[in-house]
């Protein structure tokens, strides 16, 4: 039982209990109530601050929280949900969009794929995909299980009935849930689904346990999302699901919560999508009635989809989430979500690459690789420029024609150097402007002047009567000598000789009789339209002043005419002008104006063929008013640095259209260079110290004029701190130390190097240009170092950091020496080396001595460590023993003994690997060669029958490597060795190179024009594949002509149509795939048939070819020549008699046909056609028999491996190899080529097999292979046997990798050893391998990407259970001399008139001599159609000047650093052009824009060069730009925020460079209320299209010209009674005479034809026929400042497969009535997206060490678009300054190269372009290399020098002998060799190797010292000597015996002081 509780309260009403006088009645303070004022009065809140409960204040104003908060707090704050911020939390948090109540984190964050953090709602609009089956659908669906991997479907379909799809098979899937299959519509892209909805409606029956498994699932990208309906659905009727597409719906398979970054991936490329139909577990039917999903498009009809996010993606994605990859990317595997985007590179020669690998896809103009990057085979060029013409025909020089018009013959392309006769052309074949003939007749007087008045052309008439092309205005007729309609024959004395009819007044038009031998000439007015002449009255335009004062105006013509204009005043409704005006010129002067002066005064400008006028306003005013404006600027002071940006704005207040003009420090003064006007604001781009100074800007108005007060701008210049490097070096004593200090951007600073505190430098350390050098470093060196710069501009000086120079001391030893190598074998007779050293103690002394304590054999040598018995002999075999020990004390340590084992000597044998291989054309092929044992022996390749190798082939160290493999390099190899014992050479079994030829066909000609009713025939063939299936097709699909036939690849039309006329496509099927290969388009062009002219009798046109018959050896080049006599440029081919295709790598151009390697299979029959001009059949002669002879050769087979040791009762195998090109036997034997094998050894194919080796099995084997033309025998291969195991041996090659940055490189390690020994690799000094080395095998050690850091020895460590060996090699990367040139190049682009400097820079390695540089251009032969005043380029010294370049200056010039020792070239491309006034800026959109009053409006103005323009700026057209329009002037753009109707009136978009005016562009704005009849022409939107490469681009252009009824009236002489004469919009008067005078006035329907309107046009014919007003369109593409090419003449322009490299650009469409005058134009840009690149496929620019570099992004942008730059590898340079898409790096370096992306956003369409910045290597450098022998120099010893060249492989060597005439008599020269058989006393001095290379002579010198070891030698250590050792020992390679040959002296590492270069 629950105890009751009771409680008492007092209240404010009588009880029965009494009063409550325990409670308290208190007397409150304001704001508090209550009997203890424990309560807030109204009005009042508790501030929770205070004694007890708080106090009470009065109520504050609450903070209205948005959409975003939570609730207000106690403080009145308002509380934010996650992802809003904002006081208010209305702000959604960065990286976030999407504000709404709804959403329990506020906002929705930006996922954008993982590529980027901005984003915003977009502004797409929602659309619905749907299937519903009651509004007439008829999908046909599937249904399927939800298991994604092996789903069940069953074999029963479903079917659609009446309003609905329907299954009764449920049975079938035996308890499984079945689902239907939404169609393909429902997939795809649909990440803006995000936020819509998903609907269905459904129906089932049946009975049993509802199913519980997912109602919906989508899968995409891998990511499968399913969605469980909570609420009961219901059997036998229908049931609606439907969900919003948020990620709180979904959830994964493993039942955990889905991310919105789940449901965005999977619906960025949604694959599946299922929707459950089976609901109970004994269902028997189920049907679906519809489905829908949102989703949102840009144009869609719905509801804005707030929810989808509108990301900023960076360049190479697009899509609203960056989901997609741009146009020309592709997708890779790294990166977040959906991986990264990179770009793929063609050259511009293909449009599409493979998606996986990145290589390009049917590459064409005649190119070929996998990025298309060389030309193939009978083609040359430089693939890699990308322009269509990169690769030409290797044809023979063709003949020289010019008709006899020029003396100087023709260059060696054909081309006429000077046409003389007033001829012109390639071939002088016709005649210039301004004469007319037949140049081709070959006399003087083929061309005559033109009898045509003014600069008019003329041309020969159909009758051969000499026309005039273009009259001068006011002439007509035949030749120009007749009045044109409207004119009349003047009869002034001087003057024009026709002057236009009549005169012509703002109130009517009055008509004049004419002459009377011109009566009945027609006249054509029409409206006075003319838009060359522009004229304009100087402002103030509008006067009011008093009576009696003076007033004047100045007029002047504004636009650009060739013609002389006549300025005439006159006053508007008066005969005259006022007695007081006086007129001289464009000036009017009114003196003592009178009252009955005002009014408005018009200046009218005249010429020939144009008319324009202008008014001007004069108001009297009987008392003045007014005062001159007052404009004010802002900022007043402005203070920048030197090279910063700085603007200044002015205005009137209350006057927005008010004309400003800016002047510097006083009125007129003019604005410095660069600093320019544009709008009411003045900009300074790059303030410099003299822009400093104070600008005034002023403004006139009918009162005066009136000005600011000034503006003050300081510049002032930064002080830069110098830069230092290294900021800290440690350095051995002994050894030099150097230093480098620089200004940034300043080159003239003084530099001096100091001690702390301005002291002194220490005796015997060097400063030279910024350069501290210590050239021997103490004690007295250390310490620090500044460096101080001094600006000789203000003789401000700045201190650097300070630098540091620390010494290291040798540390005591403290490991045991070393020796290297551990053990060796050499044969009888041949040098032994050992090395011994001391790990990080190079002072120790170390002695070598016999273990066994014998003396060393005579003449060995022990010096530094080097023990060298230079013959060695079988007693000197054995242990020997290196001591070492310490100078500063210490015991002595031993290292273990190194093993000498001495053998006699074998022959040698040559070896290749591999003995054959197969490679794909273009693609690297590399054998290697070797001798076992004997590394040292020379080893040449050639090619078999001792043919030399392909051009491009390279050897080094016994490796042949062709870069890029031909058809015409497959072959036999044959390596040969010489023996050094016998000087016998010794070739190899010959190595086998195949090479593959990609399937893919090829056309010719690529492109034919034919007369109608001419046969024509396209040859198609596979290059390879002869017996490959052809097929011909349409490539717009249509029918092939039913007079065509395909034979062999041969399409062929006997006569020719209209219908014929298109694209044709060859395509062959891949036998691998099955997928048909389509070729490039052949493009057939069908001209109207030419009227047949008269033969001339007795002229033979039938072709010869000659030779008849020729025969060639295999291998050989072949020739046919054909002629046509008399017809030096027939159209002649040739084809094969047995139709197959020309041999692969022929050329037949010019009537010759060559084939540069021929083959067995080009023998054969070749026949050349003749194709008349005048369209007869063609005519072809008798074959010419081509007999190709076989050497045919017998097999050269080789066995491997040459030497195998397994255990006993191991299984062992050979192979070989018959190198046969025939087919080939191969049989086995034992011991000799005839004992058959032993028992257990048996033949499979052509390896022979022992299961189990035992003694039986020991010795040689012995393979030979047998085809037609005999047997060959391979080198024996041995078999051992034995349980011995042996110690690994260890050898690298090459030993010493001299490379440039960039470079590849793999260094082998061969190594022996039983069993097999691991190999493993290390990087200098045992450290790591660097991240870009690699061993791809474990023997082998690659280097992808050559540069300085990799320097240092490489280690290759071979290890067993019996011991270990190793070796290195050495890479060195660098160039001995590299050249610079300002400004860095390579390309510059120049307009005409420019001016141009080039400065070219070499600089060479220390210690080298000091190079010299020169300027190299070759202008090629003197050409005809340079202009008289042309000027070449100066070369002076380093600099290439010009002052005003022009067309004829473009071209290569080479910049040449050399010294005695090398040379290094750099070639700078100048290109220039000459930009369009009409093709270089232009307005998008129509030429004529229409806005709605009220409504925004935007102008884009786009250049079609961004290289041509600087600068872009509007104009309003004789006024100035609206104020608030001006507000939002961005460079490009005009944005009207509120258009008005004042607005209306002509825009000029202006381009300047180098503010100067280059090219305009006009646009005329119209209100939309406006009612004018200009036709409206327009191009469909949008004005930009951003396209992917390789899709349509669908251009529209269409003309708006509605135009209403009218009528026309006229009266003669009363103004009242009007007849109506016509209802056309022309009115068209015939034989108009004096009694046409009249008033004419026409109405319209719009009035109801009431109002009158003025007359439009009027024109006057004489014939019938009326105006032609058809509409005829002409699309052209404008790029570069130049009309690029004319497109088609439809209304619809389509481009396919759109190629970001040639299509871009914007597209103009003119249209023109029928008499082809343009009625009106329209512009839009079109820009194309590139592919996603890799690293080695983007763009490349390559800019100079320590230069400025700038780089454009490589894709096509207009106003409006942002552009953003990125690093791949992370942010950009600290020294990068991007500018628009442009991006500059100062001091470009090292760590400024790297893959740089520009991610280019214009509306909704964002793409990436990819630039790979590296630093510039020249790409040629040839050098002198030196190799000193290993023997002693003792008398009777021998002696070698090798004299090496790289980067010339055909130089000349020679050597001689200083002082001497002769080499002596026991030296021999071979190669580069110089070798001393016998060594002699008289050898002693010194030799010189000159080398003979295509850079000029190089050479080095060597010093021969012979004489005992005791000999003293002379000293030659040089300062400079000793620099150049410690610089090759940093580069660790100082263990190589190959050096640079330089000037100054070199002890070789093995010899001391016996060999020296010099």
């Amino acid at each position: 039982m629950k105890t009751q509780r009771k409680k008492k309260i007092a209240v404010d009403r009588n009880t029965p209990d009494g009063l409550a006088l325990e409670v308290e009645q208190c007397s409150c303070p304001p704001g508090y109530v209550g009997t203890s004022c424990e309560d807030c009065a109204p009005g009042y809140e508790r501030s929770g601050h205070g004694p007890y409960l708080g106090t009470c204040v009065p109520v504050q104003q609450r903070a209205q929280c948005g959409a975003g908060a939570v609730a207000p707090s106690s403080s009145g704050r308002c509380q934010c949900k996650t992802s809003v911020t904002g006081p208010n939390c209305d702000q959604c948090a960065p990286h976030s969009f999407g504000l709404s109540p709804k959403n329990p984190q506020g906002c929705i964050p930006c996922f954008c794929s993982g590529v980027t953090q901005q984003c915003s709602a977009s502004n797409y609009k929602r659309t619905t995909v749907q299937t519903n089956y009651g509004q007439g659908d008829r999908d046909q669906l599937t249904l399927t299980t939800s298991d994604s991997r092996q789903p069940f479907t069953p074999s029963s379909q479903a079917y659609v009935s009446g309003r609905e799809i329907e299954f009764r098979g449920l049975q079938e899937a035996n308890g499984q849930t079945l689902y239907w299959k939404l169609p393909e519509k429902f997939l795809g892209n649909k990440v803006t689904a995000y936020g819509g909805t998903l609907k269905y409606t459904f129906r089932f029956s049946g009975n049993g346990r509802s199913n519980q498994d997912p109602h919906i699932i989508l899968r995409g990208n891998d990511i499968t999302l399913q969605y469980t309906h909570r609420e009961t659905v219901h059997p036998d009727r229908e049931n609606i699901i439907e969900l919003s597409i948020f990620e709180d719906k979904w959830q994964r398979v493993d039942g955990q919560q889905a991310t919105r970054e789940h449901l965005l991936m999977a619906l960025a490329d949604l694959d599946t999508l299922l929707i459950k139909a089976t609901y109970v577990d004994d269902g028997s039917q189920s049907s679906l009635i519809s489905a829908s999903l949102e989703y949102a498009e840009p144009y869609g009809g719905g509801l804005t989809a707030a929810e989808v996010e509108q990301c900023i993606c960076p360049a190479g994605y697009i899509g609203t989430s960056c989901e997609d990859c741009a146009p020309g990317y592709s997708r890779t595997g790294g990166g977040l979500y959906l991986g990264l985007c990179e770009r793929c590179e063609c050259h511009g020669h293909a449009s599409q690459c493979d998606k996986e690998y990145g290589y390009c896809l049917e590459c064409q103009h005649n190119t070929e690789g996998d990025q298309c990057e060389r030309c193939k085979p009978g083609f040359v060029g430089d693939a890699r420029r990308g322009t269509p013409q990169d690769c030409q025909p290797a044809a023979t020089r063709p003949p020289c024609q010019c008709n006899n018009h020029s003396p100087r013959g023709c260059d060696s392309f054909g081309r006429c150097l000077l046409c003389e006769h007033n001829t012109e052309g390639t071939h002088c074949e016709r005649c210039k402007k301004g004469y007319y003939g037949d140049a081709t007749k070959g006399t003087p007087y083929d061309c005559t002047p033109c009898p045509c008045p003014g600069a008019s052309d003329c041309y020969l008439d159909s009758q051969g009567q000499v026309s005039c092309r273009n009259c001068p205005a006011g002439l007509d007729g035949r030749l120009c000598n007749e009045c044109a309609p409207g004119y009349t024959r003047s009869n002034k004395q001087a003057g024009r000789v026709c002057e236009p009819i009549g005169s012509i007044t703002s109130n009517d038009r009055t008509y004049v009789p004419p002459p009377p031998e011109a009566a009945q000439k027609k006249v054509f007015l029409e409206g006075f339209v003319f838009l060359s002449l522009r004229v304009r009255i100087l402002e103030p335009k509008r006067q009011i002043v008093q009576p009696g004062d003076r007033v004047h105006w100045v007029c002047r013509v504004v636009s650009h005419t060739l013609e002389n204009a006549h300025l005439e005043w006159s006053k508007v409704g008066s005969a005259s002008l006022p007695r007081s005006a006086k007129t001289h010129g464009g000036y009017l002067v009114l003196e003592d104006v009178a009252p009955e002066d005002f009014g408005q005064y018009r200046c009218t400008a005249t010429t020939i063929t144009s008319i324009a006028t202008d008014d001007a306003l004069l108001t009297i005013s009987q008392e003045p008013s007014g005062r001159p404006p007052q404009p004010v600027v802002d900022p007043p002071h402005l203070t920048v640095n030197e090279g910063e940006p700085a603007a200044f704005r002015c205005w009137v207040p209350g006057i927005p259209d008010c004309q400003i003009t800016w002047h510097k420090e006083h009125l007129g003064g003019a604005l410095p260079h660069g600093v320019y006007q544009t709008g009411n604001a003045l900009k300074i781009p790059q303030a410099q110290m003299h822009d400093a100074g104070n600008y005034i800007c002023s403004a006139a108005n009918q009162y005066g004029i009136g000005q600011s007060t000034p503006a003050r701008l300081d510049v002032v210049r930064p002080a830069q701190k110098p830069k230092v490097d290294p900021m800290e070096q440690t350095v051995n004593e002994g050894e030099p130390a150097r230093f480098r200090c620089w200004v940034p951007n300043n080159p003239n600073a003084q530099l001096r190097w100091s001690r702390p505190g301005n002291a002194p430098l220490p005796a015997g350390v060097q400063e030279q240009q910024g350069i501290l050098h210590v050239p021997r470093t103490t004690d007295r060196e250390t310490g620090e170092y500044i460096c101080t710069a001094t600006d000789p501009r203000d003789n401000s000086p700045q201190q650097s950091d300070p630098v540091r120079l620390n010494l290291q001391r040798p540390e005591p030893i403290r490991s045991a020496p070393q020796v290297d190598p551990p053990e060796q074998t050499v044969n009888e007779g041949d040098p032994a080396q050992f090395r011994c050293w001391v790990p990080g103690n190079p002072q120790a002394k170390l002695q070598w001595a016999r273990q066994d304590g014998r003396a060393f054999p005579q003449g060995t040598l022990e010096r530094d460590g080097f023990l060298r018995i230079e013959k060695s002999r079988l007693d000197d075999a054995g242990q020997y023993i290196c001591t070492a020990s310490d100078p500063r004390g210490g015991a002595p340590q031993q290292a273990p003994p190194a093993v000498l084992n001495v053998r006699k000597p074998q022959a040698i044998r040559p070896e290749v690997d591999p003995p054959e291989q197969t490679v794909n054309e273009g693609e690297p092929a590399r054998i290697r060669c070797w001798v076992p044992g004997n590394p040292n022996v020379q080893l040449r390749w050639s090619k078999s029958g001792r043919r030399p190798l392909p051009q491009e082939a390279h050897e080094q160290s016994g490796h042949l490597t062709i870069p890029r493999t031909q058809k015409a390099d497959e072959g036999d190899y044959v390596c040969t060795a010489t023996d050094p014992n016998t000087n016998r050479p010794i070739d190899s079994s010959p190595a086998r190179v195949n090479v593959r030829q990609p399937l893919r066909p090829m056309v010719d000609p690529a492109e034919q024009t034919i007369p109608e009713g001419t046969p024509f025939r396209i040859r198609c063939w596979v290059p390879g594949h002869p017996d490959a299936q052809l097929t011909w097709r349409k490539a717009s699909g249509g029918s092939l002509s039913a007079d065509s036939d395909q034979d062999d690849g041969i399409y062929s039309v006997g006569r020719a149509e209209f219908s014929d006329e298109g694209d044709y496509v060859c395509s062959v099927r891949d036998p691998a795939s099955g997928q048909p290969i389509d070729s490039t388009p052949a493009t057939v062009h069908v001209t109207s048939g030419p009227q047949q002219p008269v033969e001339s009798q007795g002229v033979d046109d039938t072709p010869q070819i000659s030779p008849p018959s020729q025969t060639v050896p295999e291998g050989d080049p072949a020739k046919i020549t054909c002629t046509v006599p008399g017809k030096p440029n027939a159209r002649l081919t040739f084809r094969r008699a047995d139709n197959r295709p020309l041999p692969f790598g022929s050329s037949d151009h010019g009537g010759v046909l060559s084939i540069p390697a021929t083959t067995l299979t080009d023998a054969g029959q070749y026949i050349c056609v003749y194709y008349p001009e005048n369209g007869q059949p063609p005519k072809q002669t008798t074959p010419s028999v081509l007999h190709v002879e076989s050497p045919g050769t017998p097999p050269r087979p080789v066995a491997t491996p040459p030497v195998l040791t397994v255990s006993p009762n191991e299984p062992a195998r050979f192979h070989c190899d018959a190198h046969s090109r025939t087919p080939a036997t191969i049989k086995w034997t034992f011991g000799d080529s005839h004992t058959p094998l032993p028992n257990g050894a048996e033949q499979e194919g052509d390896d022979v097999v022992i299961d189990a080796a035992d003694d039986a099995h020991v010795g040689d084997y012995v393979c030979t292979a047998t085809n037609e033309f005999g047997t060959g025998e391979a080198e024996p291969v041995k078999l051992r046997i034995t349980d011995d195991e042996q110690p690994p041996t260890a050898r690298v090659e090459p030993r010493v990798w001299n490379g440039k940055p960039g470079d590849r490189h793999q260094f082998r390690c061969i190594v022996t050893g039983s069993p097999a020994p691991k190999i493993t690799w290390t990087g200098p000094d045992g450290s790591p391998l660097p991240h870009d080395v690699t061993a791809l095998e474990p023997n082998i050690l690659d280097f992808s990407n050559g540069r300085s850091e990799l320097n240092g020895d490489y280690t290759c460590t071979a290890t067993n259970p019996v011991g270990e060996a190793s070796d290195h090699g050495s890479v060195n990367i660098g160039p001995a001399l590299t050249v610079k040139t300002t400004p860095a190049g390579p390309r510059l682009i120049l307009t005409v008139g420019e001016p141009l400097q080039v400065k070219c820079e070499a600089i060479g390695a220390p210690g080298d001599p000091e190079p010299e540089v020169e300027w190299l251009h070759d202008p090629g032969p003197e050409r005809g159609d340079l202009p008289d005043d042309f000027k070449p380029v100066t070369i002076s010294e380093q600099f290439i000047r010009h002052p005003s370049i022009g067309l004829g200056n473009a071209g290569a010039y080479t910049c040449k650093g050399s010294n005695t020792h090398a040379t290094a070239t750099k070639n700078i491309y100048i290109e220039v052009v000459e930009p369009s006034r009409i093709a270089t800026v232009s307005v998008l959109g129509g030429s004529s824009q229409w806005f709605e009053q009220g409504e925004p409006g935007e102008l884009i103005c786009t250049a079609t060069g961004s290289s041509l323009v600087d600068r872009l700026e509007w104009v309003k057209v004789d006024d100035q730009l609206p104020g608030d329009v001006e507000e939002h002037n961005e460079p490009g753009l005009l944005h009207f925020a509120n258009f008005k109707n004042s607005y209306a009136g002509d825009y000029e978009c202006r381009g300047y460079r180098n503010n100067e005016l280059i090219a305009s562009s006009t646009v005329h704005v119209h209100s939309a209320s406006d009612s004018d009849d200009e036709p409206r022409v327009e191009i469909e939107p949008p004005r930009v299209r951003v396209v992917s490469q390789g899709e349509s681009i669908v251009l529209k252009c269409s003309v708006d010209d509605e135009r209403t009824r009218v009528l026309w009236w006229y009266s003669q002489e009363s103004l009242t009674d009007f007849t109506n004469i016509g209802n056309q919009r022309n009115l068209h008067l015939k034989m108009v005479d004096v009694c046409d005078r009249g008033v004419y006035y026409c109405t319209d329907e719009r009035t109801n034809y009431e109002l009158p309107r003025s007359a439009t046009k009027l024109i006057v014919l004489q014939e019938p026929g009326g105006a032609k007003n058809g509409e005829h369109f002409k699309w052209a593409l404008l790029r570069g400042g130049s009309l690029v090419r004319q497109l088609g003449k439809e209304p619809e322009l389509t481009i396919n497969n759109a190629n970001p490299n040639n299509d871009f650009g914007v597209y103009r469409c003119n249209v023109e009535d029928d008499n082809g005058i343009v009625i009106g134009s329209a512009y839009t840009a079109v820009s194309i997206g590139f592919k996603p690149a890799n690293n080695t496929d983007a763009q490349i620019v390559k800019f100079d060490d320590k230069s400025d570099a700038s780089f454009t992004c490589p894709i096509y942008t207009v106003p409006g678009s942002k552009v953003e730059w990125r690093r791949e590898s992370g942010d950009l340079p600290p020294n990068a300054v991007p500018s628009g898409n442009k991006l500059e790096i100062k001091n470009f370096d090292d760590s400024s190269t790297g893959l740089y992306i520009c991610k280019v956003t214009f509306e909704d369409n964002v793409v990436e372009g990819y630039v790979q910045a590296q630093i510039f290597v020249p790409d040629t450098i040839i050098q002198v290399l030196l190799d000193v022998s290993s023997e002693s120099p003792e008398i009777g010893q021998r002696a070698w020098f090798d004299c090496k060249v790289t980067g010339d492989p055909s130089a000349v060597i020679t050597w001689s002998k200083e002082g001497s005439d002769e080499l002596p008599p026991n030296s021999q020269v071979t190669g580069g060799r110089l070798l001393f058989t016998d060594v002699t006393e008289d050898n002693a001095g010194v030799y010189r190797c000159i080398a003979k290379t295509k850079a000029g002579p190089l050479q080095t010198r060597t010093v021969l010292n012979v004489g005992s070891s005791k000999r003293k030698r002379k000293h030659t250590n040089t300062r400079r000597g000793r620099r150049l050792r410690h610089r090759r020992r940093h580069a660790n390679a100082s263990s190589q015996r190959r050096s640079v040959a330089v000037a100054e002296p070199k002890h070789h590492s093995a010899f001391g002081a016996w060999f020296s270069t010099i």
